[in-house]
């Protein structure tokens, strides 16, 4: 799926081979309130680099937000996101078109949540081809598995 919100970006198939991978997972310890999320850059070359942040966000959901947020934040170019949140995926894909033809009112009549994160995600979105692959959550899929596992450390490291 690429989101480029009006922009037609042609894109030839050697540049798409040749795009940054980006990988993203969050998560959220209910036990100790603590959200983190991961960002694993593939560089062409094949090696990685990987950031962690910490949230105050206590939702699944709105933290896969924030991680493709800081992803496209701190790697400006072209890039492929790989997540295993159908809800930024869909949501930045399909949902948000509806969303703002509908004064970001959902499908069923309430009120789009995050939506001042959905209008960052759609503004880093400009200017650049951006493509949102989706992976299936603990399928064995080496980045998103190594992304989940970081994220789920940061949530258990005890803080003086």
């Amino acid at each position: 799926m690429v989101s480029n919100h009006g922009k037609v970006y042609v894109i030839s198939e050697e540049k798409k081979r040749k795009l940054l991978e980006i990988y993203t997972d969050g998560s959220f310890n209910e036990k100790r309130a603590l959200g983190a999320y991961t960002i694993l850059l593939k560089k062409l070359d094949g090696a990685y680099i990987e950031k962690g942040f910490m949230t105050k966000s206590n939702s699944s959901s709105l933290i896969e937000l924030e991680a493709v947020i800081a992803a496209l934040t701190y790697y400006p170019s072209d890039v492929r996101i790989v997540t295993d949140s159908q809800y930024v995926r869909k949501g930045i894909t399909e949902w948000i078109i509806h969303w703002k033809l509908n004064n970001w009112m959902t499908a069923n009549g309430t009120k789009a949540k995050n939506v001042d994160k959905w209008m960052r995600l759609e503004s880093l979105c400009r200017q650049r081809y951006v493509e949102f692959e989706w992976v299936k959550a603990h399928s064995k899929h080496f980045e998103n598995e190594y992304c989940d596992l970081k994220s789920k450390a940061l949530t258990k490291i005890e803080y003086i």
